[in-house]
């Protein structure tokens, strides 16, 4: 489903408060609501080259800009924004929507939770950070923005976007050209595999440049071709 035809924003976040009773379904979001049900996906076709599209920005907390949502072209970007684009000439993306049960940070990846549900919700519905050595296949998407704790959002699910690496190459660590895989090391976070031959979700279409220490999101977010399964 083409999210552009839908009456949200693709860097919206939701409370469950912002729903009424009839438009909330064992507390997943109906289709008589604003948005549509969890783990409903939204994408684009394809961008010609050299056609790139910037969808809104976020700071270098990894925040977004609400300034810079409605009319992206206008926004007067600091140094230090990241855009988040469609990217020209790399096919097209896929954006899932998602229940956070816990804080999401921009660049982590996510995974359907088993445990510690939210009252209501049942295996598969909420999701989470992937923990330390996840496994390849649970990997439903990757945040391109903060999603704080108890709230509906949007993550990419597939096409180019943006990974946090735990180190600036080698393993751990991504180089451009080399498959993703969740951390071994550190929750959320992708490391290059070992051997070719591995399975993987995305791979780096940049060098990693080390792990987010709070105010360098501009620096430390991996572009990266994502596919995800889980």
């Amino acid at each position: 489903m083409d999210f552009l035809n839908r009456p949200f924003h693709l860097a919206d976040v939701w409370t469950p408060a912002s729903f009424t009773t009839s438009e909330l379904t064992g507390l997943s979001i109906s289709s008589a609501g604003p948005m549509g049900v969890l783990g409903e996906v939204y994408g684009e076709g394809p961008k010609a080259k050299g056609t790139d599209q910037t969808r809104y920005y976020i700071d270098n907390t990894g925040a977004v800009i609400a300034a810079s949502k409605n009319d992206p072209p206008s926004y007067d970007a600091a140094a230090t924004d990241v855009a988040i684009k469609s990217w020209g000439g790399t096919g097209s993306q896929a954006w899932i929507l998602i229940y956070a049960s816990e804080a999401i940070q921009a660049g982590h990846c996510v995974l359907r939770k088993t445990s510690s549900l939210p009252t209501g919700f049942v295996v598969g519905q909420a999701v989470g950070e992937i923990a330390t050595g996840g496994a390849v296949g649970s990997v439903l998407g990757v945040a391109q923005h903060n999603i704080a704790a108890d709230t509906y959002a949007l993550i990419l699910r597939k096409g180019v976007g943006y990974v946090q690496a735990t180190a600036a190459g080698g393993a751990p660590g991504v180089n451009v050209g080399e498959q993703l895989i969740p951390s071994a090391g550190t929750a959320g976070l992708v490391d290059q595999v070992a051997a070719a031959a591995d399975a993987s979700f995305g791979v780096a279409l940049e060098d990693g440049a080390g792990a987010f220490t709070g105010t360098d999101m501009d620096t430390k977010l991996v572009k990266a071709w994502i596919n995800a399964q889980g």
